[in-house]
């Protein structure tokens, strides 16, 4: 038969190299390398074979070394030489090395790029989300409120009394808010990017005292002064935030906000969003004249009514609540105490709010 080019790959080289073999009798290989000639002997115990993936691998010596033919139409007919001496076959649950290597190359490559996508881009999301000047965080939020969150059937004279209540407060002072009150008997709030909290009226009806009311209006203002909800949002779709936000897209930026609007609904605050907004909240509860511990007194209320009404705990699924978490609230609300003076105007106004 001809001489074949073929590629070495053997301990002694720092890469494959190009080599010609051919056969100088029916059981010898004469293998030419760049530096030496070598001469291989089918009935000798290191020699093997074998057909990966089309391609004819001979492998010799200890340690090993190896060619892989490069023409595949000669592959046939050293396949068929091969069998005829009866030369042996490489074990088939062995795989060359190089191969292994083909193979491992695109898995890592893999490997890498979804740790940048589910680790560095949330991560830098984050962080880009915090450099947006506030005017953007209220663009995005205004962009959210013209989407989906518009169709909402919102209660305007309540809408109105729950304004006036949360402007006896001083929760957020980034943020001027806005308060809506939605008509739903739906046990929920949620706040919007730049300002806005939404308030169901199935939650308003079950809360009991101003105090309650306003535990709950600075935790919602907190997730908005933090930017918990933004930032929320950029880790479900970090690639393309972050690409807007990287490259200035203020357009697709607006975009993205208006069609997010709509994941509000079912947006999940992390376990360190959640503990935040309650301990900063409380803080801005005791600024405001009211008692820290109502913050306790509203987790375990939205506690109670989830367990009462497995259906109405929509509060609870994107606002997790656990033992430890109310725990650590009457830790905090312990430490702050008892403001010096009290917020007299609240419970006025809370009986307005509670007016249907």
């Amino acid at each position: 038969m001809e001489p074949v080019l073929a590629t070495y790959y053997g301990p002694d080289a720092a890469r494959p190299s190009d080599a010609m073999v051919q056969w100088s009798d029916a059981r010898t290989l004469q293998l030419v390398l760049n530096d030496r000639t070598e001469h291989w002997r089918t009935d000798e115990p290191t020699f093997n074979w074998e057909v990966v993936a089309g391609k004819l691998r001979v492998g010799h010596g200890n340690p090993a070394c190896s060619f892989i033919l490069n023409d595949a139409r000669a592959t046939g007919r050293w396949k068929e030489h091969l069998q005829g001496q009866g030369a042996k076959r490489a074990d088939g649950r062995r795989v060359p090395m190089i191969y292994s290597v083909l193979v491992l190359i695109p898995f890592g490559l893999l490997v890498i790029a979804a740790a940048v996508y589910f680790l560095v881009l949330p991560w830098l999301s984050e962080k880009l989300v915090m450099s947006l000047p506030a005017e953007m965080e209220v663009r995005m939020g205004e962009a959210m409120m013209g989407g989906g969150l518009s169709k909402l059937p919102e209660d305007m004279e309540r809408t109105k009394h729950l304004q006036a209540f949360a402007d006896g407060l001083a929760l957020s002072p980034t943020f001027s808010l806005h308060l809506h009150v939605v008509k739903d008997p739906t046990m929920n709030a949620f706040a919007v990017s730049g300002g806005h909290i939404m308030v169901f009226t199935g939650l308003l009806d079950s809360i009991q005292d101003a105090g309650q009311l306003a535990a709950l209006l600075a935790h919602e203002a907190t997730h908005i002064e933090k930017r918990h909800s933004t930032r929320a949002l950029v880790r479900s779709a970090a690639g393309r935030y972050t690409v807007a936000m990287l490259f200035g897209k203020t357009d697709d930026l607006m975009a993205l906000a208006t069609a997010a609007g709509d994941d509000l609904f079912s947006l999940e605050y992390s376990r360190d969003f959640e503990s935040e907004a309650d301990t900063a909240g409380m803080r801005r509860l005791f600024l405001s004249g009211v008692d820290p511990h109502s913050t306790v007194r509203m987790l375990e209320l939205i506690d109670d009514e989830g367990t009462e009404a497995e259906e109405s705990t929509a509060f609870l699924r994107t606002h997790p609540l656990t033992k430890d978490r109310i725990a650590l609230a009457r830790n905090h609300a312990d430490l702050l105490g008892q403001p010096p003076v009290a917020n007299a105007a609240l419970d006025s106004l809370f009986q307005l709010v509670k007016a249907r």
